[in-house]
């Protein structure tokens, strides 16, 4: 609607549909004429409680002119239709931007799933480091997950559903958009299928998630040396996890979940993808600082990255880099399972700017109608 469309009306009867997706406070002219049209307009949206406004130009061949603000991003209707002419009526209809062109929109929320984390220290909200404030300030409409730090996908999964349906009820979406790393892709996939929620969600897009498992998992579980374990506690005090006998115990919730045994045999089996969702997805993968990959492991995971690197080869310190790969591949990140997120603190490296990633994450999903 960026230029003049033209096409016709079949009498009082018909009428015509327009979707316009808007950030909140952007303002928009619309310019509707036909020479033998009586136009009547009905602005609508977003969301399920749609307050409707009505314009009316009651006299022939005579333009409707009228300005529009959106008071929320979303989805709107411009239903378009006449007062009482009953022959075929051509019309042309244009629309232009008047304030806060700049600013940018999904047809659905956004709705950020952290992974297996234990980030007292930097809370649920920092995990995606800095990325909600920046996409926010965009004018897209972003909401952060709040789940266990660690425990099993059929935990986090129902927090996760009751998550999505206070965002629904907040906004009045129909659906919403899923930007997920690690644990939180396999969380997500679980509230789809089995928690019947694939009518809900537009799109997921998973961000190194271990969707064949990760070997690190099986081994840990089943490490006899302790050298698994010790690897583990080493990660949860750097997260800032608390070292207790309840945290230990979820954070092997966790594991058991992200195992090769149980998503290969069980998960994938029980819990299949559902073609109303559009799948996307990266992966990541780091190296030692002698090597040339386009990034170097942090020094917290490093333990973890050689012991995925001697058995399964390319990884990004938590994942095998073949793990990530779901749905619509849409790449390998020169990152670390860190990194990926921004973390910790923002440092990353040249080669990966967490910040522009997920902007393009969110310009993937306008630009496919999402």
């Amino acid at each position: 609607l960026l230029k003049t469309e033209s096409s016709y009306l079949n009498g009082v009867c018909d009428a015509v549909r327009y979707s316009v997706v808007m950030s909140a406070d952007m303002e928009f002219s619309f310019y509707i004429r036909g020479d033998y049209l009586k136009p009547m307009v009905i602005m609508s949206g977003p969301g399920r409680e749609r307050n409707e406004q009505v314009f009316i130009k009651d006299s022939y061949g005579l333009p409707l002119i009228f300005s529009f603000k959106a008071e929320k991003t979303g989805e709107y209707f411009l239903t378009l239709t006449q007062v009482d002419r009953k022959r075929r009526s051509p019309y042309s209809i244009t629309m232009s931007c008047n304030s806060s062109c700049e600013r940018l929109a999904t047809r659905y929320p956004i709705v950020m799933v952290h992974g297996f984390s234990g980030f007292k220290n930097i809370g649920p909200v920092e995990y995606f480091y800095r990325v909600p404030e920046t996409l926010t300030s965009m004018g897209y409409d972003v909401h952060i997950a709040k789940l266990d730090p660690y425990n099993s996908t059929e935990v986090r999964g129902p927090q996760l559903k009751g998550f999505i349906e206070e965002v629904l009820d907040k906004t009045g979406a129909y659906k919403v958009n899923l930007i997920a790393h690690s644990q939180g892709g396999l969380d997500s996939r679980y509230v789809i299928s089995w928690l019947m929620m694939a009518d809900r969600i537009g799109a997921l897009i998973t961000i190194a998630t271990p969707h064949y498992g990760t070997p690190l998992a099986d081994y840990i579980l089943s490490d006899p040396t302790g050298v698994g374990k010790a690897a583990l506690d080493a990660m949860l005090t750097i997260m800032g996890a608390a070292l207790d006998s309840e945290s230990r115990a979820n954070a092997m919730a966790s594991l058991r979940s992200l195992s090769v045994a149980y998503v290969t045999q069980e998960f994938n089996k029980r819990y299949p993808d559902d073609k109303r969702v559009r799948y996307f997805s990266y992966t990541g993968r780091t190296c030692w600082a002698w090597e040339d990959c386009g990034d170097t492991v942090d020094t917290e995971i490093a333990l973890t990255y050689g012991i995925l690197r001697s058995q399964v080869g390319d990884n990004d310190g938590i994942v095998p880099t073949d793990s990530g790969i779901w749905g619509e591949f849409l790449g390998v990140l020169k990152a670390d399972h860190f990194d990926e997120v921004g973390q910790v603190a923002g440092v990353t490296n040249e080669n990966f700017n967490h910040i522009e990633f997920y902007k393009g994450l969110a310009e993937l999903l306008r630009r496919e109608g999402f």
